[in-house]
């Protein structure tokens, strides 16, 4: 998802985020921002203990809509760099 690829259909994302809950990452939403045919979702990902660099530090997914469905789906993530685990 972070490979500046373009993918379509709905199963790799499925495939990575499952994967990466198994692994131990947990997501807490930060902020969501919605409106007519978009929403913004800031989530922080807290990586594994025992992985502390897993995933990046926070993610910010942008969803196209058309009121009931998702048609499309921006995702960002925060860079690595400077980045340090608490803890």
């Amino acid at each position: 998802m972070f490979d500046r690829v373009e993918h379509h259909g709905v199963e790799r994302l499925a495939r990575v985020l499952a994967g990466d809950f198994a692994d131990g990452v947990r997501g807490r939403p930060a902020r969501v921002i919605a409106g007519p045919g978009l929403a913004v979702l800031e989530l922080l990902l807290d990586s594994p203990p025992e992985q502390p660099l897993h995933c990046p530090p926070a993610a910010t997914f942008v969803l196209f809509h058309d009121g009931e469905r998702t048609h499309r789906l921006r995702t960002q993530y925060a860079r690595l760099d400077g980045y340090r685990p608490s803890g």
